[in-house]
């Protein structure tokens, strides 16, 4: 198996490396939404209102706003004002479509969940699955 990470999987690498693409494993940072079962509502209401699936990155961009909003929720509008909304949102966990956010004392995030796998098929990005499931 052919492994590889980052931007290579896209189209000009399934369209260019043809048949001799298949069977290569990317590690990527963003999940299907469309093939992900937390993320099948989002999925189905994206297709309802724009008649396509969501885009790459789309689950976690949702995920994103849920959080900032989360975070605004639980902030009092005198916080708010003083920048308690980006301070509460390094104390909160959130189960997102796409995986949890959680972050580190240090602020960075929590990325223990944070990679998928797809396999290059017939041209196609095949959604395997969260890297500790596969």
């Amino acid at each position: 198996t052919r492994l590889s990470s980052g931007p290579a999987l896209g189209p000009d690498f399934l369209t260019g490396a043809g048949a001799a693409g298949d069977g290569w494993v990317f590690a990527e940072a963003y999940t299907d939404p469309s093939a992900a079962p937390a993320a099948k509502a989002f999925t189905a209401a994206h297709r309802a209102r724009f008649g396509a699936p969501p885009d790459r990155w789309a689950a976690e961009a949702y995920d994103a706003v849920g959080l900032i909003v989360r975070a605004a929720e639980s902030t009092s509008a005198a916080d708010a004002e003083r920048g308690g909304i980006a301070r509460r949102l390094f104390l909160l966990s959130y189960d997102g479509i796409s995986r949890p956010i959680a972050f580190r004392t240090t602020r960075r995030v929590r990325a223990e969940t944070g990679m998928f796998l797809y396999r290059a098929e017939d041209g196609r990005a095949r959604w395997l699955g969260p890297y500790a499931d596969v």
